[in-house]
């Protein structure tokens, strides 16, 4: 069965507080995922290996088992960890069908250097401050400079102020299975800018699967993207009018890959329902429209479409709804 989602903040009782920006994402997310702490129970993922303090790599896995979510500790402490996710481990340093970034990646000890690769970019005290929400089977995770950018209400936040990716398993539109009943290489991340600190809005960043529309292993180079963060064309419709909507039709939010950059190429590889996007809610000066659904943002849930979600504040304008019902994890 799975597991209901639940919240971990930077401000509970015995939340782990990261020593650097160069070890934050390690001493944040084991917690989170596999140990748990104070009064908060993990979320349910295991460790595949933790060579950490020797190696600088740590990898984890699902309940699923659909792949591995690795961290490899940053050359220098001026940047956070570089993530990749894999098929599996052969080994601590030695992956099955990794990929950082765009590529198929094979010198995992190499991901120190964050140049091309998905990062934490940690910029600032972002690394400080952070908000996830996770279950057995994905976790998407914020980061901020400062609280009030999870819960206030602005017109646009730039890079230096918000970040956060998202990873694990999704619900595949090309046989993968569900969240809950993934198949090995039903695993992707999503939202971790590549190489550098100010690409971190989610429109410009990668989104990376294991497998292709045909079910295949990705090999070499794969594009990616999320809908709708991908979009270039933003609905203006109500934007000054703080009741303007009276119906609001939310969908999930997608991933496309395809093998070269250019979208019109990309295939529809699955839906992930936790995050309900509206064009409504795109674009830099959503603010008025999404405090109509929550002013709380992360602060607090509110009842959206009949669930219980938060409305959060995205990099560069624009907010998702995030839900917390339990059928949108599985």
């Amino acid at each position: 069965m799975a597991a209901e989602p639940r919240v971990y903040r930077w401000d509970d009782d015995s939340a782990p507080v990261p020593t650097d920006k160069q070890n934050a994402l390690y001493e944040i997310l084991k917690p989170v995922l596999v140990d748990g702490y104070g009064s908060q129970p993990a979320a349910g993922w295991s460790v595949v290996y933790d060579a950490w303090s020797s190696d600088g790599v740590c990898t984890l896995t699902n309940a699923a088992q659909s792949g591995v979510l690795g961290m490899v500790r940053n050359a220098t402490t001026s940047y956070g960890a570089t993530l990749f996710i894999a098929d599996a481990m052969i080994d601590a340093t030695h992956a099955v069908t990794a990929r950082s970034g765009w590529s198929e990646r094979t010198d995992i000890p190499a991901l120190s250097n964050r140049s091309g690769n998905s990062c934490f970019s940690g910029y600032g005290n972002r690394y400080k401050h952070w908000i996830a929400i996770a279950n057995d089977n994905f976790i998407v995770i914020f980061f901020a400079n400062g609280s009030a950018y999870f819960h206030g209400s602005y017109t646009s936040l730039s890079w230096s102020y918000l970040e956060g990716f998202a990873a694990g398993a999704f619900r595949s539109l090309r046989g993968g299975g569900g969240i809950s009943t993934a198949n090995p290489g039903n695993f992707c991340l999503m939202g971790a800018p590549i190489g550098i600190d100010s690409g971190v809005e989610w429109g410009s960043t990668s989104a990376m699967c294991l497998t292709d529309e045909s079910g295949s292993v990705i090999a070499g180079t794969r594009y990616g993207k999320q809908w709708p963060w991908s979009e270039s064309d933003k609905n203006s419709l109500g934007l000054s009018n703080a009741d303007a909507i009276a119906t609001l039709s939310l969908r999930p939010a997608e991933i496309w890959t395809g093998s070269t950059s250019s979208v019109q190429a990309m295939y529809q590889q699955g839906l992930l329902p936790m995050f309900l996007c509206s064009n409504h809610l795109l674009g830099s000066s959503t603010n008025t429209l999404a405090d109509q659904l929550s002013s709380h943002r992360l602060a607090a849930p509110a009842t959206i479409a009949n669930k219980s979600a938060y409305t959060v504040n995205m990099p560069y304008g624009g907010h998702m709804v995030l839900s917390m019902a339990l059928e949108d994890w599985v």
